[in-house]
């Protein structure tokens, strides 16, 4: 049974429900440890669990481990139900959030157009305001596009949320709400299917992602995340321009 060190009570109650394959371990005996940041501090840990992570550039693994990053509107599950689609002709993002929360949430559409493209970013240009941003990017040869609406942080809608597009030969949308859960619908020629809601509590999830990374099989989630944040400053950096003084 596989030694897993978590203080955070959601992931406690996902260790319980995992007897079979783990235990709850203290942390300098754990093989998987639940944490909020990397370093030499996770001790022997085979893989690390890294939760909503905040600043990248601040994250950093000298001893090479497995990391499963746990992200609350770009889960792994629903990434593989959205797939990539590398026929789409049409990518789209938008998403609607707070100046507080806008580097997690733009992150995370950027990782949706990513994954619904099925290949790295690149930014070709990016216009903003106070009110918001547009930016145009590119996906191997195909363009994407990414909206970004921004609330003002008393607003009682808030909640952050987005909505990603990819459009080919078929059709396939991925709404994510303000409460983090997701939906899925895919329509072809033979109409609009709604994919089957992940009921899966996203602790357990990221925990079992960690335990089949155990035997060697790396995860690309710390690549992934580091690239979604990389294209997201680089938008960001424009909006930061719109509200320096002329």
């Amino acid at each position: 049974m596989i030694g897993v060190h978590a203080d955070e009570p959601r992931y406690l109650v996902a260790i319980a429900e995992l007897p079979v394959t783990c235990r709850a371990a203290a942390e300098d005996g754990a093989a998987v440890v639940v944490t909020r940041g990397l370093g030499p501090a996770l001790h022997g840990a085979s893989v690390a669990v890294l939760v909503d992570p905040g600043a990248v550039e601040d994250l950093d693994d000298p001893a090479g481990r497995a990391v499963i990053v746990d992200r609350a509107r770009l889960r792994a599950d629903v990434a593989a139900d959205a797939g990539a689609h590398p026929g789409a002709v049409l990518l789209s993002a938008h998403c609607v959030t707070t100046a507080a929360e806008m580097r997690d949430v733009v992150r995370d559409a950027v990782g949706w157009l990513r994954t619904l493209g099925g290949e790295v970013l690149g930014l070709d240009e990016a216009h903003a305001t106070p009110q918001g941003i547009v930016a145009l990017l590119r996906s191997g040869e195909r363009a994407a596009t990414l909206a970004v609406t921004v609330l003002a942080d008393g607003d009682a809608a808030a909640r952050p949320r987005l909505r990603a597009l990819a459009v080919g030969a078929d059709r396939v949308e991925v709404l994510v709400d303000g409460l983090g859960a997701a939906a899925v619908s895919v329509s072809t020629e033979a109409g609009t299917t709604l994919l089957p809601a992940r009921r899966e509590a996203r602790e357990r999830l990221a925990l079992r992602r960690a335990i089949d990374a155990l035997p060697g099989h790396p995860a690309p989630d710390l690549r992934d995340l580091r690239h979604d944040d990389r294209i997201a400053a680089a938008i960001l950096s424009s909006y930061q321009s719109s509200l320096s003084p002329a």
